[in-house]
């Protein structure tokens, strides 16, 4: 089971490396190439993973979905959060435990990591088999609760490009694959149950996530109100 640890290591530099490489391989005949808005293919100019490329694509490739995960990955605000995860466990468990320090901060950040590498493997996959963007689209309903229910809706179901809805898969690929890979990576609380119940709260998360997302300009516009009374 550890071998998924090493596994999600390795996602990481493969996809850090389609995200970031100057120099990118040529696209296999098998995966398709998006096309931009503007009607030209992005992979013809070898600038598919700029930031540019991947919001203006009317239908992002594999490689461009490979980037987008791999930015999100390798970005400040992950790494963030998971250190702060990571602060927080080895706090609640340092109680009994002899092993305290940098080594048990770093099994925690990377059992943390592991789970969210395994999370963006698992959208990736299943959001591209079943052709999900994962882009964010903000919702065109109006007042608080149009927003909330269709911010919630598209963790469930997500839309073709002919405006037929079908389940969405990624949320849930995502959600497995954070929690069997934290059931495999921990020493502790590593049975089945624990797994699933790990899977059932990451999915939970996507509902959380979804719901900031949709109000973010608000929320941010009234924390900038808020800090500025302060001042």
């Amino acid at each position: 089971m550890y071998s998924l640890c090493v596994l999600s290591a390795a996602l990481v530099l493969w996809s850090g490396g389609m995200a970031f490489a100057q120099e990118k391989p040529p696209v296999p005949a098998w995966l398709p190439k998006a096309v931009s808005i503007s009607g030209s293919s992005a992979g013809e100019n070898g600038s598919s993973c700029k930031p540019l490329d991947l919001l203006t694509a009317k239908e992002l490739s594999f490689q461009q979905r490979a980037c987008v995960y791999g930015r999100k990955l390798l970005s400040k605000g992950t790494l963030g959060r998971v250190a702060l995860f990571s602060t927080v466990a080895q706090a609640r468990n340092s109680q009994g435990n002899s092993d305290d320090g940098l080594g048990e901060f770093a099994y925690h950040f990377s059992v943390y990591y592991a789970r969210r590498t395994a999370q963006s493997a698992g959208e990736l996959l299943a959001g591209y088999i079943n052709g999900e963007d994962p882009r964010f689209h903000p919702s065109q309903e109006h007042g608080f609760w149009n927003r909330t229910r269709s911010a919630f809706a598209g963790v469930l179901m997500t839309t073709d490009g002919n405006g037929n809805s079908r389940p969405a898969l990624a949320p849930l690929a995502g959600a497995f694959g954070s929690g069997l890979v934290g059931e495999a990576c921990s020493r502790t609380h590593n049975t089945w149950e624990d797994g699933f119940r790990r899977t059932g709260i990451s999915y939970s998360t996507y509902f959380a996530t979804a719901f900031l997302r949709e109000f973010q300009p608000e929320l941010s516009s009234y924390a900038g109100r808020l800090l500025h009374r302060r001042r």
